[in-house]
């Protein structure tokens, strides 16, 4: 099937003044937000509700341990103290 040039060039249009206005794809380009995405819906507030939580059943958890942390953190605070 041959194109003539009648065909090729048959806008919708018959008055060049109703010639939609050109729109660049590269002018507006949208800008890539930085960073990592936000999942977290939780407030300030409710994140360290959450943090304090964990902390206390982990110390639960782990009891001679924490002890055990909390005296050698204890002695070397007296040390760099004299």
């Amino acid at each position: 099937m041959t194109i003539t040039q009648q065909q090729s060039f048959n806008p919708p249009f018959s008055n060049p003044d109703d010639m939609p206005d050109y729109v660049s794809i590269y002018e507006m380009k949208p800008k890539r937000k930085s960073g990592r995405p936000k999942t977290c819906t939780l407030t300030d507030e409710q994140k360290k509700e959450r943090q304090r939580k964990i902390t206390a059943a982990w110390r639960e958890n782990n009891y001679e341990y924490a002890r055990l942390q909390s005296k050698i953190l204890t002695a070397k605070k007296r040390e760099s103290a004299k």
